[in-house]
């Protein structure tokens, strides 16, 4: 047994045409016609400060580009970015916006996580470990051909992580590279000494 369908009676016309539609009509003829960028609207700069986040100005700036122009003269995929130790992204380079805070969270969780002592990786560790005078802890990471090293930043009563991810790179020359950058970013942070 099968009935009639009804029909509703808006569906008896052609289109329905309302008060609503032909005044926004009207509104967007009004504006006339909208120019077109002449610059890509790509939709986020490779290099990338996070608004609210604490200023990186003069030299500590000039440290970044140099470690940017690093990552870009790379063949391969790279990334970098610099958090607090409570997982608010203060710069970054490589990261789309969307994966920028969860990145920094998990770059806190991954260091946070206990590890072994240095000597039971092997003597390239102990040996840095052993230097004196470097306030400068790192952790390595590895998945597949993209490895991480994560390297603290203690200034003061402030605690910043440098997360370098590149692809294909030696693990060595990314870890003492990734060292040598934060213990720069370290003294450039420092507070200058009052004069007396």
């Amino acid at each position: 047994m099968t009935t009639e369908r009804i029909s509703h009676r808006w569906a008896a016309t052609p289109s329905w045409s309302g008060r609503a539609s032909d005044f926004r009509r009207a509104q967007v003829r009004s504006r006339g016609p909208q120019p077109v960028p002449a610059a890509p609207t790509g939709p986020v700069e490779s290099a990338r400060r996070v608004a609210g986040a604490p200023a990186f100005d003069g030299q500590v700036a000039e440290q970044w580009e140099s470690l940017v122009d690093v990552l870009d003269a790379l063949p391969s995929r790279s990334s970098a970015m610099i958090c607090t130790a409570d997982g608010f992204p203060v710069v970054s380079f490589g990261y789309d916006r969307h994966d920028l805070v969860p990145a920094a969270r998990l770059t806190v969780q991954k260091f946070a996580e206990p590890r072994p002592e240095p000597a039971a990786y092997g003597p390239r560790h102990a040996a840095v470990a052993g230097r004196i005078g470097t306030s400068v802890e790192t952790l390595e990471l590895t998945c597949g051909l993209t490895q991480t090293v994560i390297a603290s930043i203690p200034v003061d009563h402030e605690h910043y992580l440098l997360s370098i991810t590149a692809d294909a790179v030696s693990m060595a020359v990314l870890e003492a590279w990734t060292r040598e950058t934060a213990d720069q970013f370290r003294v450039l942070l420092l507070p200058v000494p009052a004069a007396v």
